[in-house]
């Protein structure tokens, strides 16, 4: 099980996406060993038709905000990546953008840190105004 969790993964990760279908396969329970989810892979690749297939699949806040090993969430990776389609079906479908990875970044800092203006629009429009004033404080402007 261990392995065809780990294939699910590659397959999000290479955008094998009749690969993924063909498994039978829990998308929160699928990680690779550093507890990448698919979800993380197809965010970091800018995979949107996996990122539609896994949302159809498992929606709940638990496998959007699942976290892997440094407390990534697929957010922080489609944000670091500059992936603003998938930025935008994420936080759609409910990511959240205030959650901290190990170095105690949120998606939302990351966002205005790399200066990715359209994705930091779409943040600001997702978040609650004291939050997003208060990231905006953290990053001195």
């Amino acid at each position: 099980m261990v392995q065809e969790f780990c294939d699910f993964v590659e397959c999000a990760r290479f955008n094998e996406l009749e690969e993924m279908k063909a498994m039978y396969v829990n998308p929160i329970e699928a990680k690779d060993n550093r507890g990448n989810t698919a979800l993380h892979m197809a965010a970091a690749n800018g995979h949107i038709e996996i990122i539609k297939y896994l949302l159809e699949l498992n929606s709940t806040k638990q496998f959007l905000d699942a976290q892997n090993d440094n407390l990534n969430t697929a957010l922080h990776w489609a944000t670091l990546n500059g992936h603003v389609d998938v930025v935008s079906r994420l936080l759609k479908a409910g990511a959240s953008v205030l959650i901290k990875n190990d170095q105690e970044k949120t998606p939302f800092y990351e966002a205005e840190n790399r200066g990715f203006a359209e994705i930091v629009s779409l943040m600001e429009e997702m978040v609650p105004e004291n939050e997003a004033e208060e990231e905006l404080q953290k990053l001195g402007i």
